[in-house]
């Protein structure tokens, strides 16, 4: 049997092993961003643990494309549409906006997946021809800044304003009725967290609370 591991720690190495069993380019790339290990995912889920590999899998390619392409277009198919778009939308309906996304309109998509990959990313360029027209209007010193994230005090909230909303949300006693997560492995995770011990990943928290808020609203 596997050692059981910590489903709070970001485990380098265990994440390392998966990705050099994965079974092709793809499933190697979509593993780079999962936020658990796979033992850390059957540690934490009652029963069976399918992750999606059959999903990248039935993303079909032919055989002279390049790997850059294959990239861009699982996340085109994956990412962009189920995480990015989902949330934009949400959050400008949630004020009645109608949010368009200008470079995603579906002829310039479908011009920009026939160009040749030296187009896209070159010589560590990227987005290499949108740069090389905004740079005749904008200086390359704002154009070229590194990226600038929108990140939010999850840890802060949890331990103060949203701490009563987490025990309430991950209590145990719910968790193990429902029986879907391992209620003992949610329940040390949360008393680890509270307590502040180290080289705890709070985004692994934040996930369990995201899933069991949806999981009360829409299927409980």
């Amino acid at each position: 049997m596997p050692k059981e591991s910590n489903i709070l720690k970001y485990d380098k190495n265990n994440k390392l092993i998966d990705i050099l069993k994965s079974k092709s380019y793809i499933w190697n790339y979509a593993l780079t961003s999962h936020a658990l290990t796979f033992q850390q995912a059957v540690d934490l889920v009652n029963g069976n643990v399918q992750f999606l590999e059959n999903s990248y899998n039935q993303i079909q390619f032919n055989k002279d494309t390049d790997f850059l392409t294959q990239v861009l277009v699982t996340d085109y198919k994956t990412y962009l549409t189920d995480d990015i778009l989902t949330k934009v939308d949400r959050a400008t309906m949630a004020v009645s906006l109608e949010g368009r996304e200008p470079l995603l309109d579906h002829r310039i998509a479908e011009w920009v997946f026939q160009l040749p990959s030296e187009y896209k990313f070159h010589n560590g360029i990227q987005k290499r021809i949108l740069k090389d027209i905004v740079h005749k209007y904008i200086s390359k010193e704002i154009m070229e800044r590194p990226k600038m994230g929108f990140g939010i005090p999850i840890h802060n909230w949890l331990q103060t304003d949203l701490r009563d909303l987490l025990l309430e949300v991950l209590n145990i006693d719910k968790i193990r009725k429902q029986n879907i997560l391992n209620a003992n492995k949610v329940d040390q995770a949360v008393k680890a967290f509270l307590n502040n011990e180290k080289n705890i990943d709070v985004q692994r928290i934040w996930f369990l609370l995201m899933f069991q808020m949806w999981y009360d609203k829409w299927m409980d």
